[in-house]
């Protein structure tokens, strides 16, 4: 899930020392409740977690995966989320009894939290498998959204299925780029859920030939659930049709970001097809 609502503490990143000379930080999360944390710095990451005897050689290996993640996101979006923490420049990541689902990341910001049951599952099942949960991927999809200005419009409630599907879509290509062996979603081997995301996409594209992208921003009888799936499907047929190539990508986050705001559907609609046609052009 994530967090939509953008908090600003004045968080004190200060170290205290426990019994057994762990050093510890005071942590703020996103409801403002502080806990002391063991911390583990990597080239991008700053982690909180808590004293559950995880081995720090093996979360140092979980996270060279993440800064990889990270630098790919950052390099095709062209630039950085922004901070709101006191926490230096490296994106957070906080293990925490409880957050806004198993997995919470912030709008446009660094900052992501993991519930302590969802971390234990994510880091036995790297020890175990080497495989990946795909939760952190995706929660950097809410991170590097910085099109709110392009693709939303005042008072549409497409808004939020607009963001999710952007958040699955960048969770796919760095999981296509970067060959990460991630494990199932939604019950599905990962394979198998990529496949049944074409079906839907397959299935819209047919029975919407015409304007089928203005047709899912105002149809009320798509399922909710498929909807972000569609979005995301939505932007992964464009960089499929481009060879998978991430330098289009780049490219087309560039156009993104050079439209004006929408006063309608249709300008909507035209700033996605305005960012694809230019990008094009230039790959």
């Amino acid at each position: 899930m994530s967090f939509f609502k953008r908090y600003y503490f004045l968080i004190l990143f200060l170290p205290v020392v426990s019994g057994c000379h762990q050093q510890e930080i005071q942590y703020t999360d996103f409801y403002g409740n502080i806990q002391n944390l063991n911390y583990l710095e990597s080239k991008e990451i700053l982690l909180f977690y808590p004293d559950k005897k995880y081995n720090r050689n093996e979360l140092k290996r979980l996270l060279q995966t993440y800064d990889s993640a990270y630098l790919f996101a950052a390099r095709i979006s062209g630039q950085h989320p922004g901070m709101d923490s006191s926490y230096g420049e490296k994106l957070t990541i906080a293990v925490v009894p409880t957050t806004c689902g198993s997995g919470c990341g912030k709008l446009g910001m660094k900052g992501i939290e993991f519930t302590e049951e969802k971390f234990k599952k994510i880091f036995n099942l790297f020890v175990e498998s080497e495989k990946h949960d795909h939760l952190y991927f995706y929660e950097l999809g809410r991170n590097f959204w910085f099109y709110d200005k392009a693709f939303t419009l005042s008072g549409q409630k497409e808004n939020a299925h607009i963001r999710t599907g952007f958040a699955i879509f960048l969770r796919n290509v760095i999981l296509y780029e970067l060959g990460v062996d991630v494990e199932e979603i939604n019950g599905k081997p990962y394979a198998q859920y990529m496949r049944d995301n074409y079906e839907i996409w397959g299935n819209f594209k047919k029975n919407n030939e015409q304007n089928f992208l203005f047709d899912l921003l105002i149809r009320e009888n798509i399922h909710l659930t498929e909807k972000p799936i569609l979005w995301s499907m939505y932007w992964w047929s464009m960089y499929e049709s481009e060879g998978f190539s991430s330098k289009f990508l780049e490219f087309y986050l560039q156009e993104v970001k050079r439209q004006k705001v929408p006063d309608s559907i249709d300008d909507l609609v035209e700033n996605f097809t305005n960012s694809f046609e230019n990008s094009r052009i230039r790959h």
